[in-house]
């Protein structure tokens, strides 16, 4: 029953994403012009599975998208619909986690028989899948790969855990859900370090003379971690080999440090107040791990470790919960820096599971209180009708969240108003505005953004299309020149430096530039 209203409740929240479209924000390339993960032949499937397009290695999520390719050809609905489906098993999953492990701080009863702990699951459950922190997973069909490889890793801890209660034969079975995950985007990749913190609490597995149980429940772990190092592999070739990687001479040690704890504290603030959530957190140009932003996210992770670390006895749940939410980050705080991004909600899928659980497990543990006498019933009464709007307002949001997501028009507008400078908005609105016809103010977008950004290849190369449709020809021709001086051989820039020499009737200076494209590429 508890479940059923989760994925009711899942549905709801997201139901503006199923009439949502596809967006110029990396579906363009991946999806929509991508022809070479239609189909389920040997060339198909030798192209997901050895392929580092996006710099990224996921070749079960090109596998889903080829079934969605089959079902819905390009019809973006049928494309979010399968994301959501999957969210929704996702939440269905983080219960029955939930379930587990507060039953596994209350032994003495069954977790399915104690009410206490089916409530806290079922608003631990909530709280992970209604959370506009989801939406950019769900609702952006790029991101598939999130929910996808998620699916997998929460599997991967299930049966881990059965296996744990009831013998070796479900350990294969969770290291192939552990392969299939990876498979799908390697940040899981720290799961092997997890499942010891579990074993540690609250399954207490390491309890015996002088930890005995320590050293074989470390050997187990083993295939755990040669699948994680062949991902962490693999997912670092697809990096550099696509050009992605951020190289130390752009982005320091200590300024990665910086972003990292930067990170750190983002995604847990925005877990307590996700308020001006955008789809894009752009990089700086340069860190400086001494602006209070930095600074003090240093400090508030500092604090907050020595807190947990001083509290461990009293609460050793809130310890473990925050180094699993460390360990589960780790991979996307900035260390092996790829994109543009400083942050982004996405990176927010798995690692703030931790969060939810502590929520549950608030709820379970007032709930039991009050069963037992210790805590006035009027008490567990009072939280229950604080969490019930909660999670109501959660729902709202991403309900509000899902919609930024309809169209390229409505992202960027969103991520303007979170963040008027952002180059990639502008470029990206001033994109939208030049395929409308309506080039004037593209312009004024495309020159925002480059004040920004000087160096933006996409936003000088649009402004230089925008000032041709206007007929101001002079000025695209110096635009499209410091373009040229830039990157040579940018074949877009060459074409419409030949079409402005044919607007001047100069065919001579035009054949030149199209006999250029040619010796770039004779296709």
């Amino acid at each position: 029953m508890s479940a059923a209203f989760v994925v009711l409740a899942t549905f709801a929240a997201f139901l503006p994403a199923l009439n949502n479209g596809f967006v110029d924000f990396d579906d363009e390339p991946n999806i929509v012009r991508n022809e070479r993960f239609r189909g389920f032949g040997v060339v198909q499937l030798k192209w997901m599975f050895t392929t580092n397009f996006g710099g990224h290695y996921q070749p079960l999520s090109w596998l889903s998208f080829a079934v969605d390719n089959f079902l819905w050809r390009r019809d973006a609905r049928g494309y979010h619909l399968t994301s959501l489906l999957l969210h929704a098993a996702n939440a269905v999953l983080v219960f029955l986690l939930a379930r587990r492990l507060l039953g596994a701080c209350a032994p003495s009863a069954r977790p399915g028989t104690v009410p206490s702990v089916t409530l806290g699951a079922t608003l631990t459950a909530l709280v992970f899948a209604l959370h506009p922190l989801r939406v950019e997973s769900v609702a952006w069909a790029t991101e598939r790969r999130d929910v996808l490889s998620g699916l997998f890793w929460l599997l991967t801890v299930l049966t881990y855990l059965r296996y744990v209660r009831a013998g070796r034969w479900w350990l294969p079975l969770s290291l192939a859900f552990f392969a299939l995950s990876l498979l799908s985007k390697a940040v899981g990749m720290t799961l092997p370090v997890v499942l010891l913190l579990l074993d540690a609490y609250p399954l207490r597995r390491f309890r015996g003379p002088r930890g005995s149980r320590a050293a074989p429940d470390c050997v187990e772990k083993v295939p755990y971690v040669a699948l994680a190092v062949a991902a962490g592999a693999a997912a670092g070739w697809a990096q550099a080999s696509f050009g992605a990687m951020q190289p130390l001479g752009r982005l320091g040690i200590v300024e990665r440090i910086a972003q990292a704890g930067y990170g750190i504290v983002f995604y847990l603030w925005k877990s307590l107040w996700p308020a001006n959530l955008s789809p894009i957190y752009e990089l700086p140009v340069r860190i400086d791990p001494f602006a209070p932003p930095f600074l003090l996210s240093a400090v508030a992770v500092l604090v907050i470790t020595a807190l947990l670390l001083t509290l461990r006895s009293l609460w050793p749940a809130g310890l473990v919960a925050w180094v699993c939410y460390l360990l589960i980050l780790s991979p996307v705080l900035g260390f092996a820096q790829s994109g543009r991004q400083l942050v982004a909600d996405r990176y927010s899928y798995l690692p703030c599971l931790p969060w939810a659980l502590l929520a549950g497990a608030g709820l379970a543990r007032v709930w039991s209180a009050t069963e037992s006498g210790r805590v006035r019933t009027r008490i567990r009464w009072a939280v229950l009708v604080h969490a019930g709007p909660g999670v109501f307002v959660l729902a709202a949001l991403t309900w509000r969240q899902s919609d930024v997501w309809a169209g390229s028009r409505s992202l960027w507008t969103h991520a303007l108003a979170v963040d008027s400078a952002s180059y990639t908005a502008n470029t990206g609105l001033g994109a939208v505005l030049l395929r409308k016809g309506q080039p004037v103010p593209a312009i004024d977008h495309f020159r925002r953004a480059l004040r920004t950004k000087p160096t933006d290849l996409k936003a000088r190369f649009n402004l230089a299309a925008a000032l041709r449709d206007c007929r101001r020809f002079d000025e695209a021709w110096q635009q499209a020149g410091q373009l040229l001086e830039m990157v040579p051989d940018h074949l877009e820039t060459l074409s419409l430096l030949g079409e402005l020499c044919t607007m001047r009737n100069d065919y001579a200076a035009a054949g030149r530039y199209y006999e250029r494209i040619l010796e770039i590429d004779p296709n």
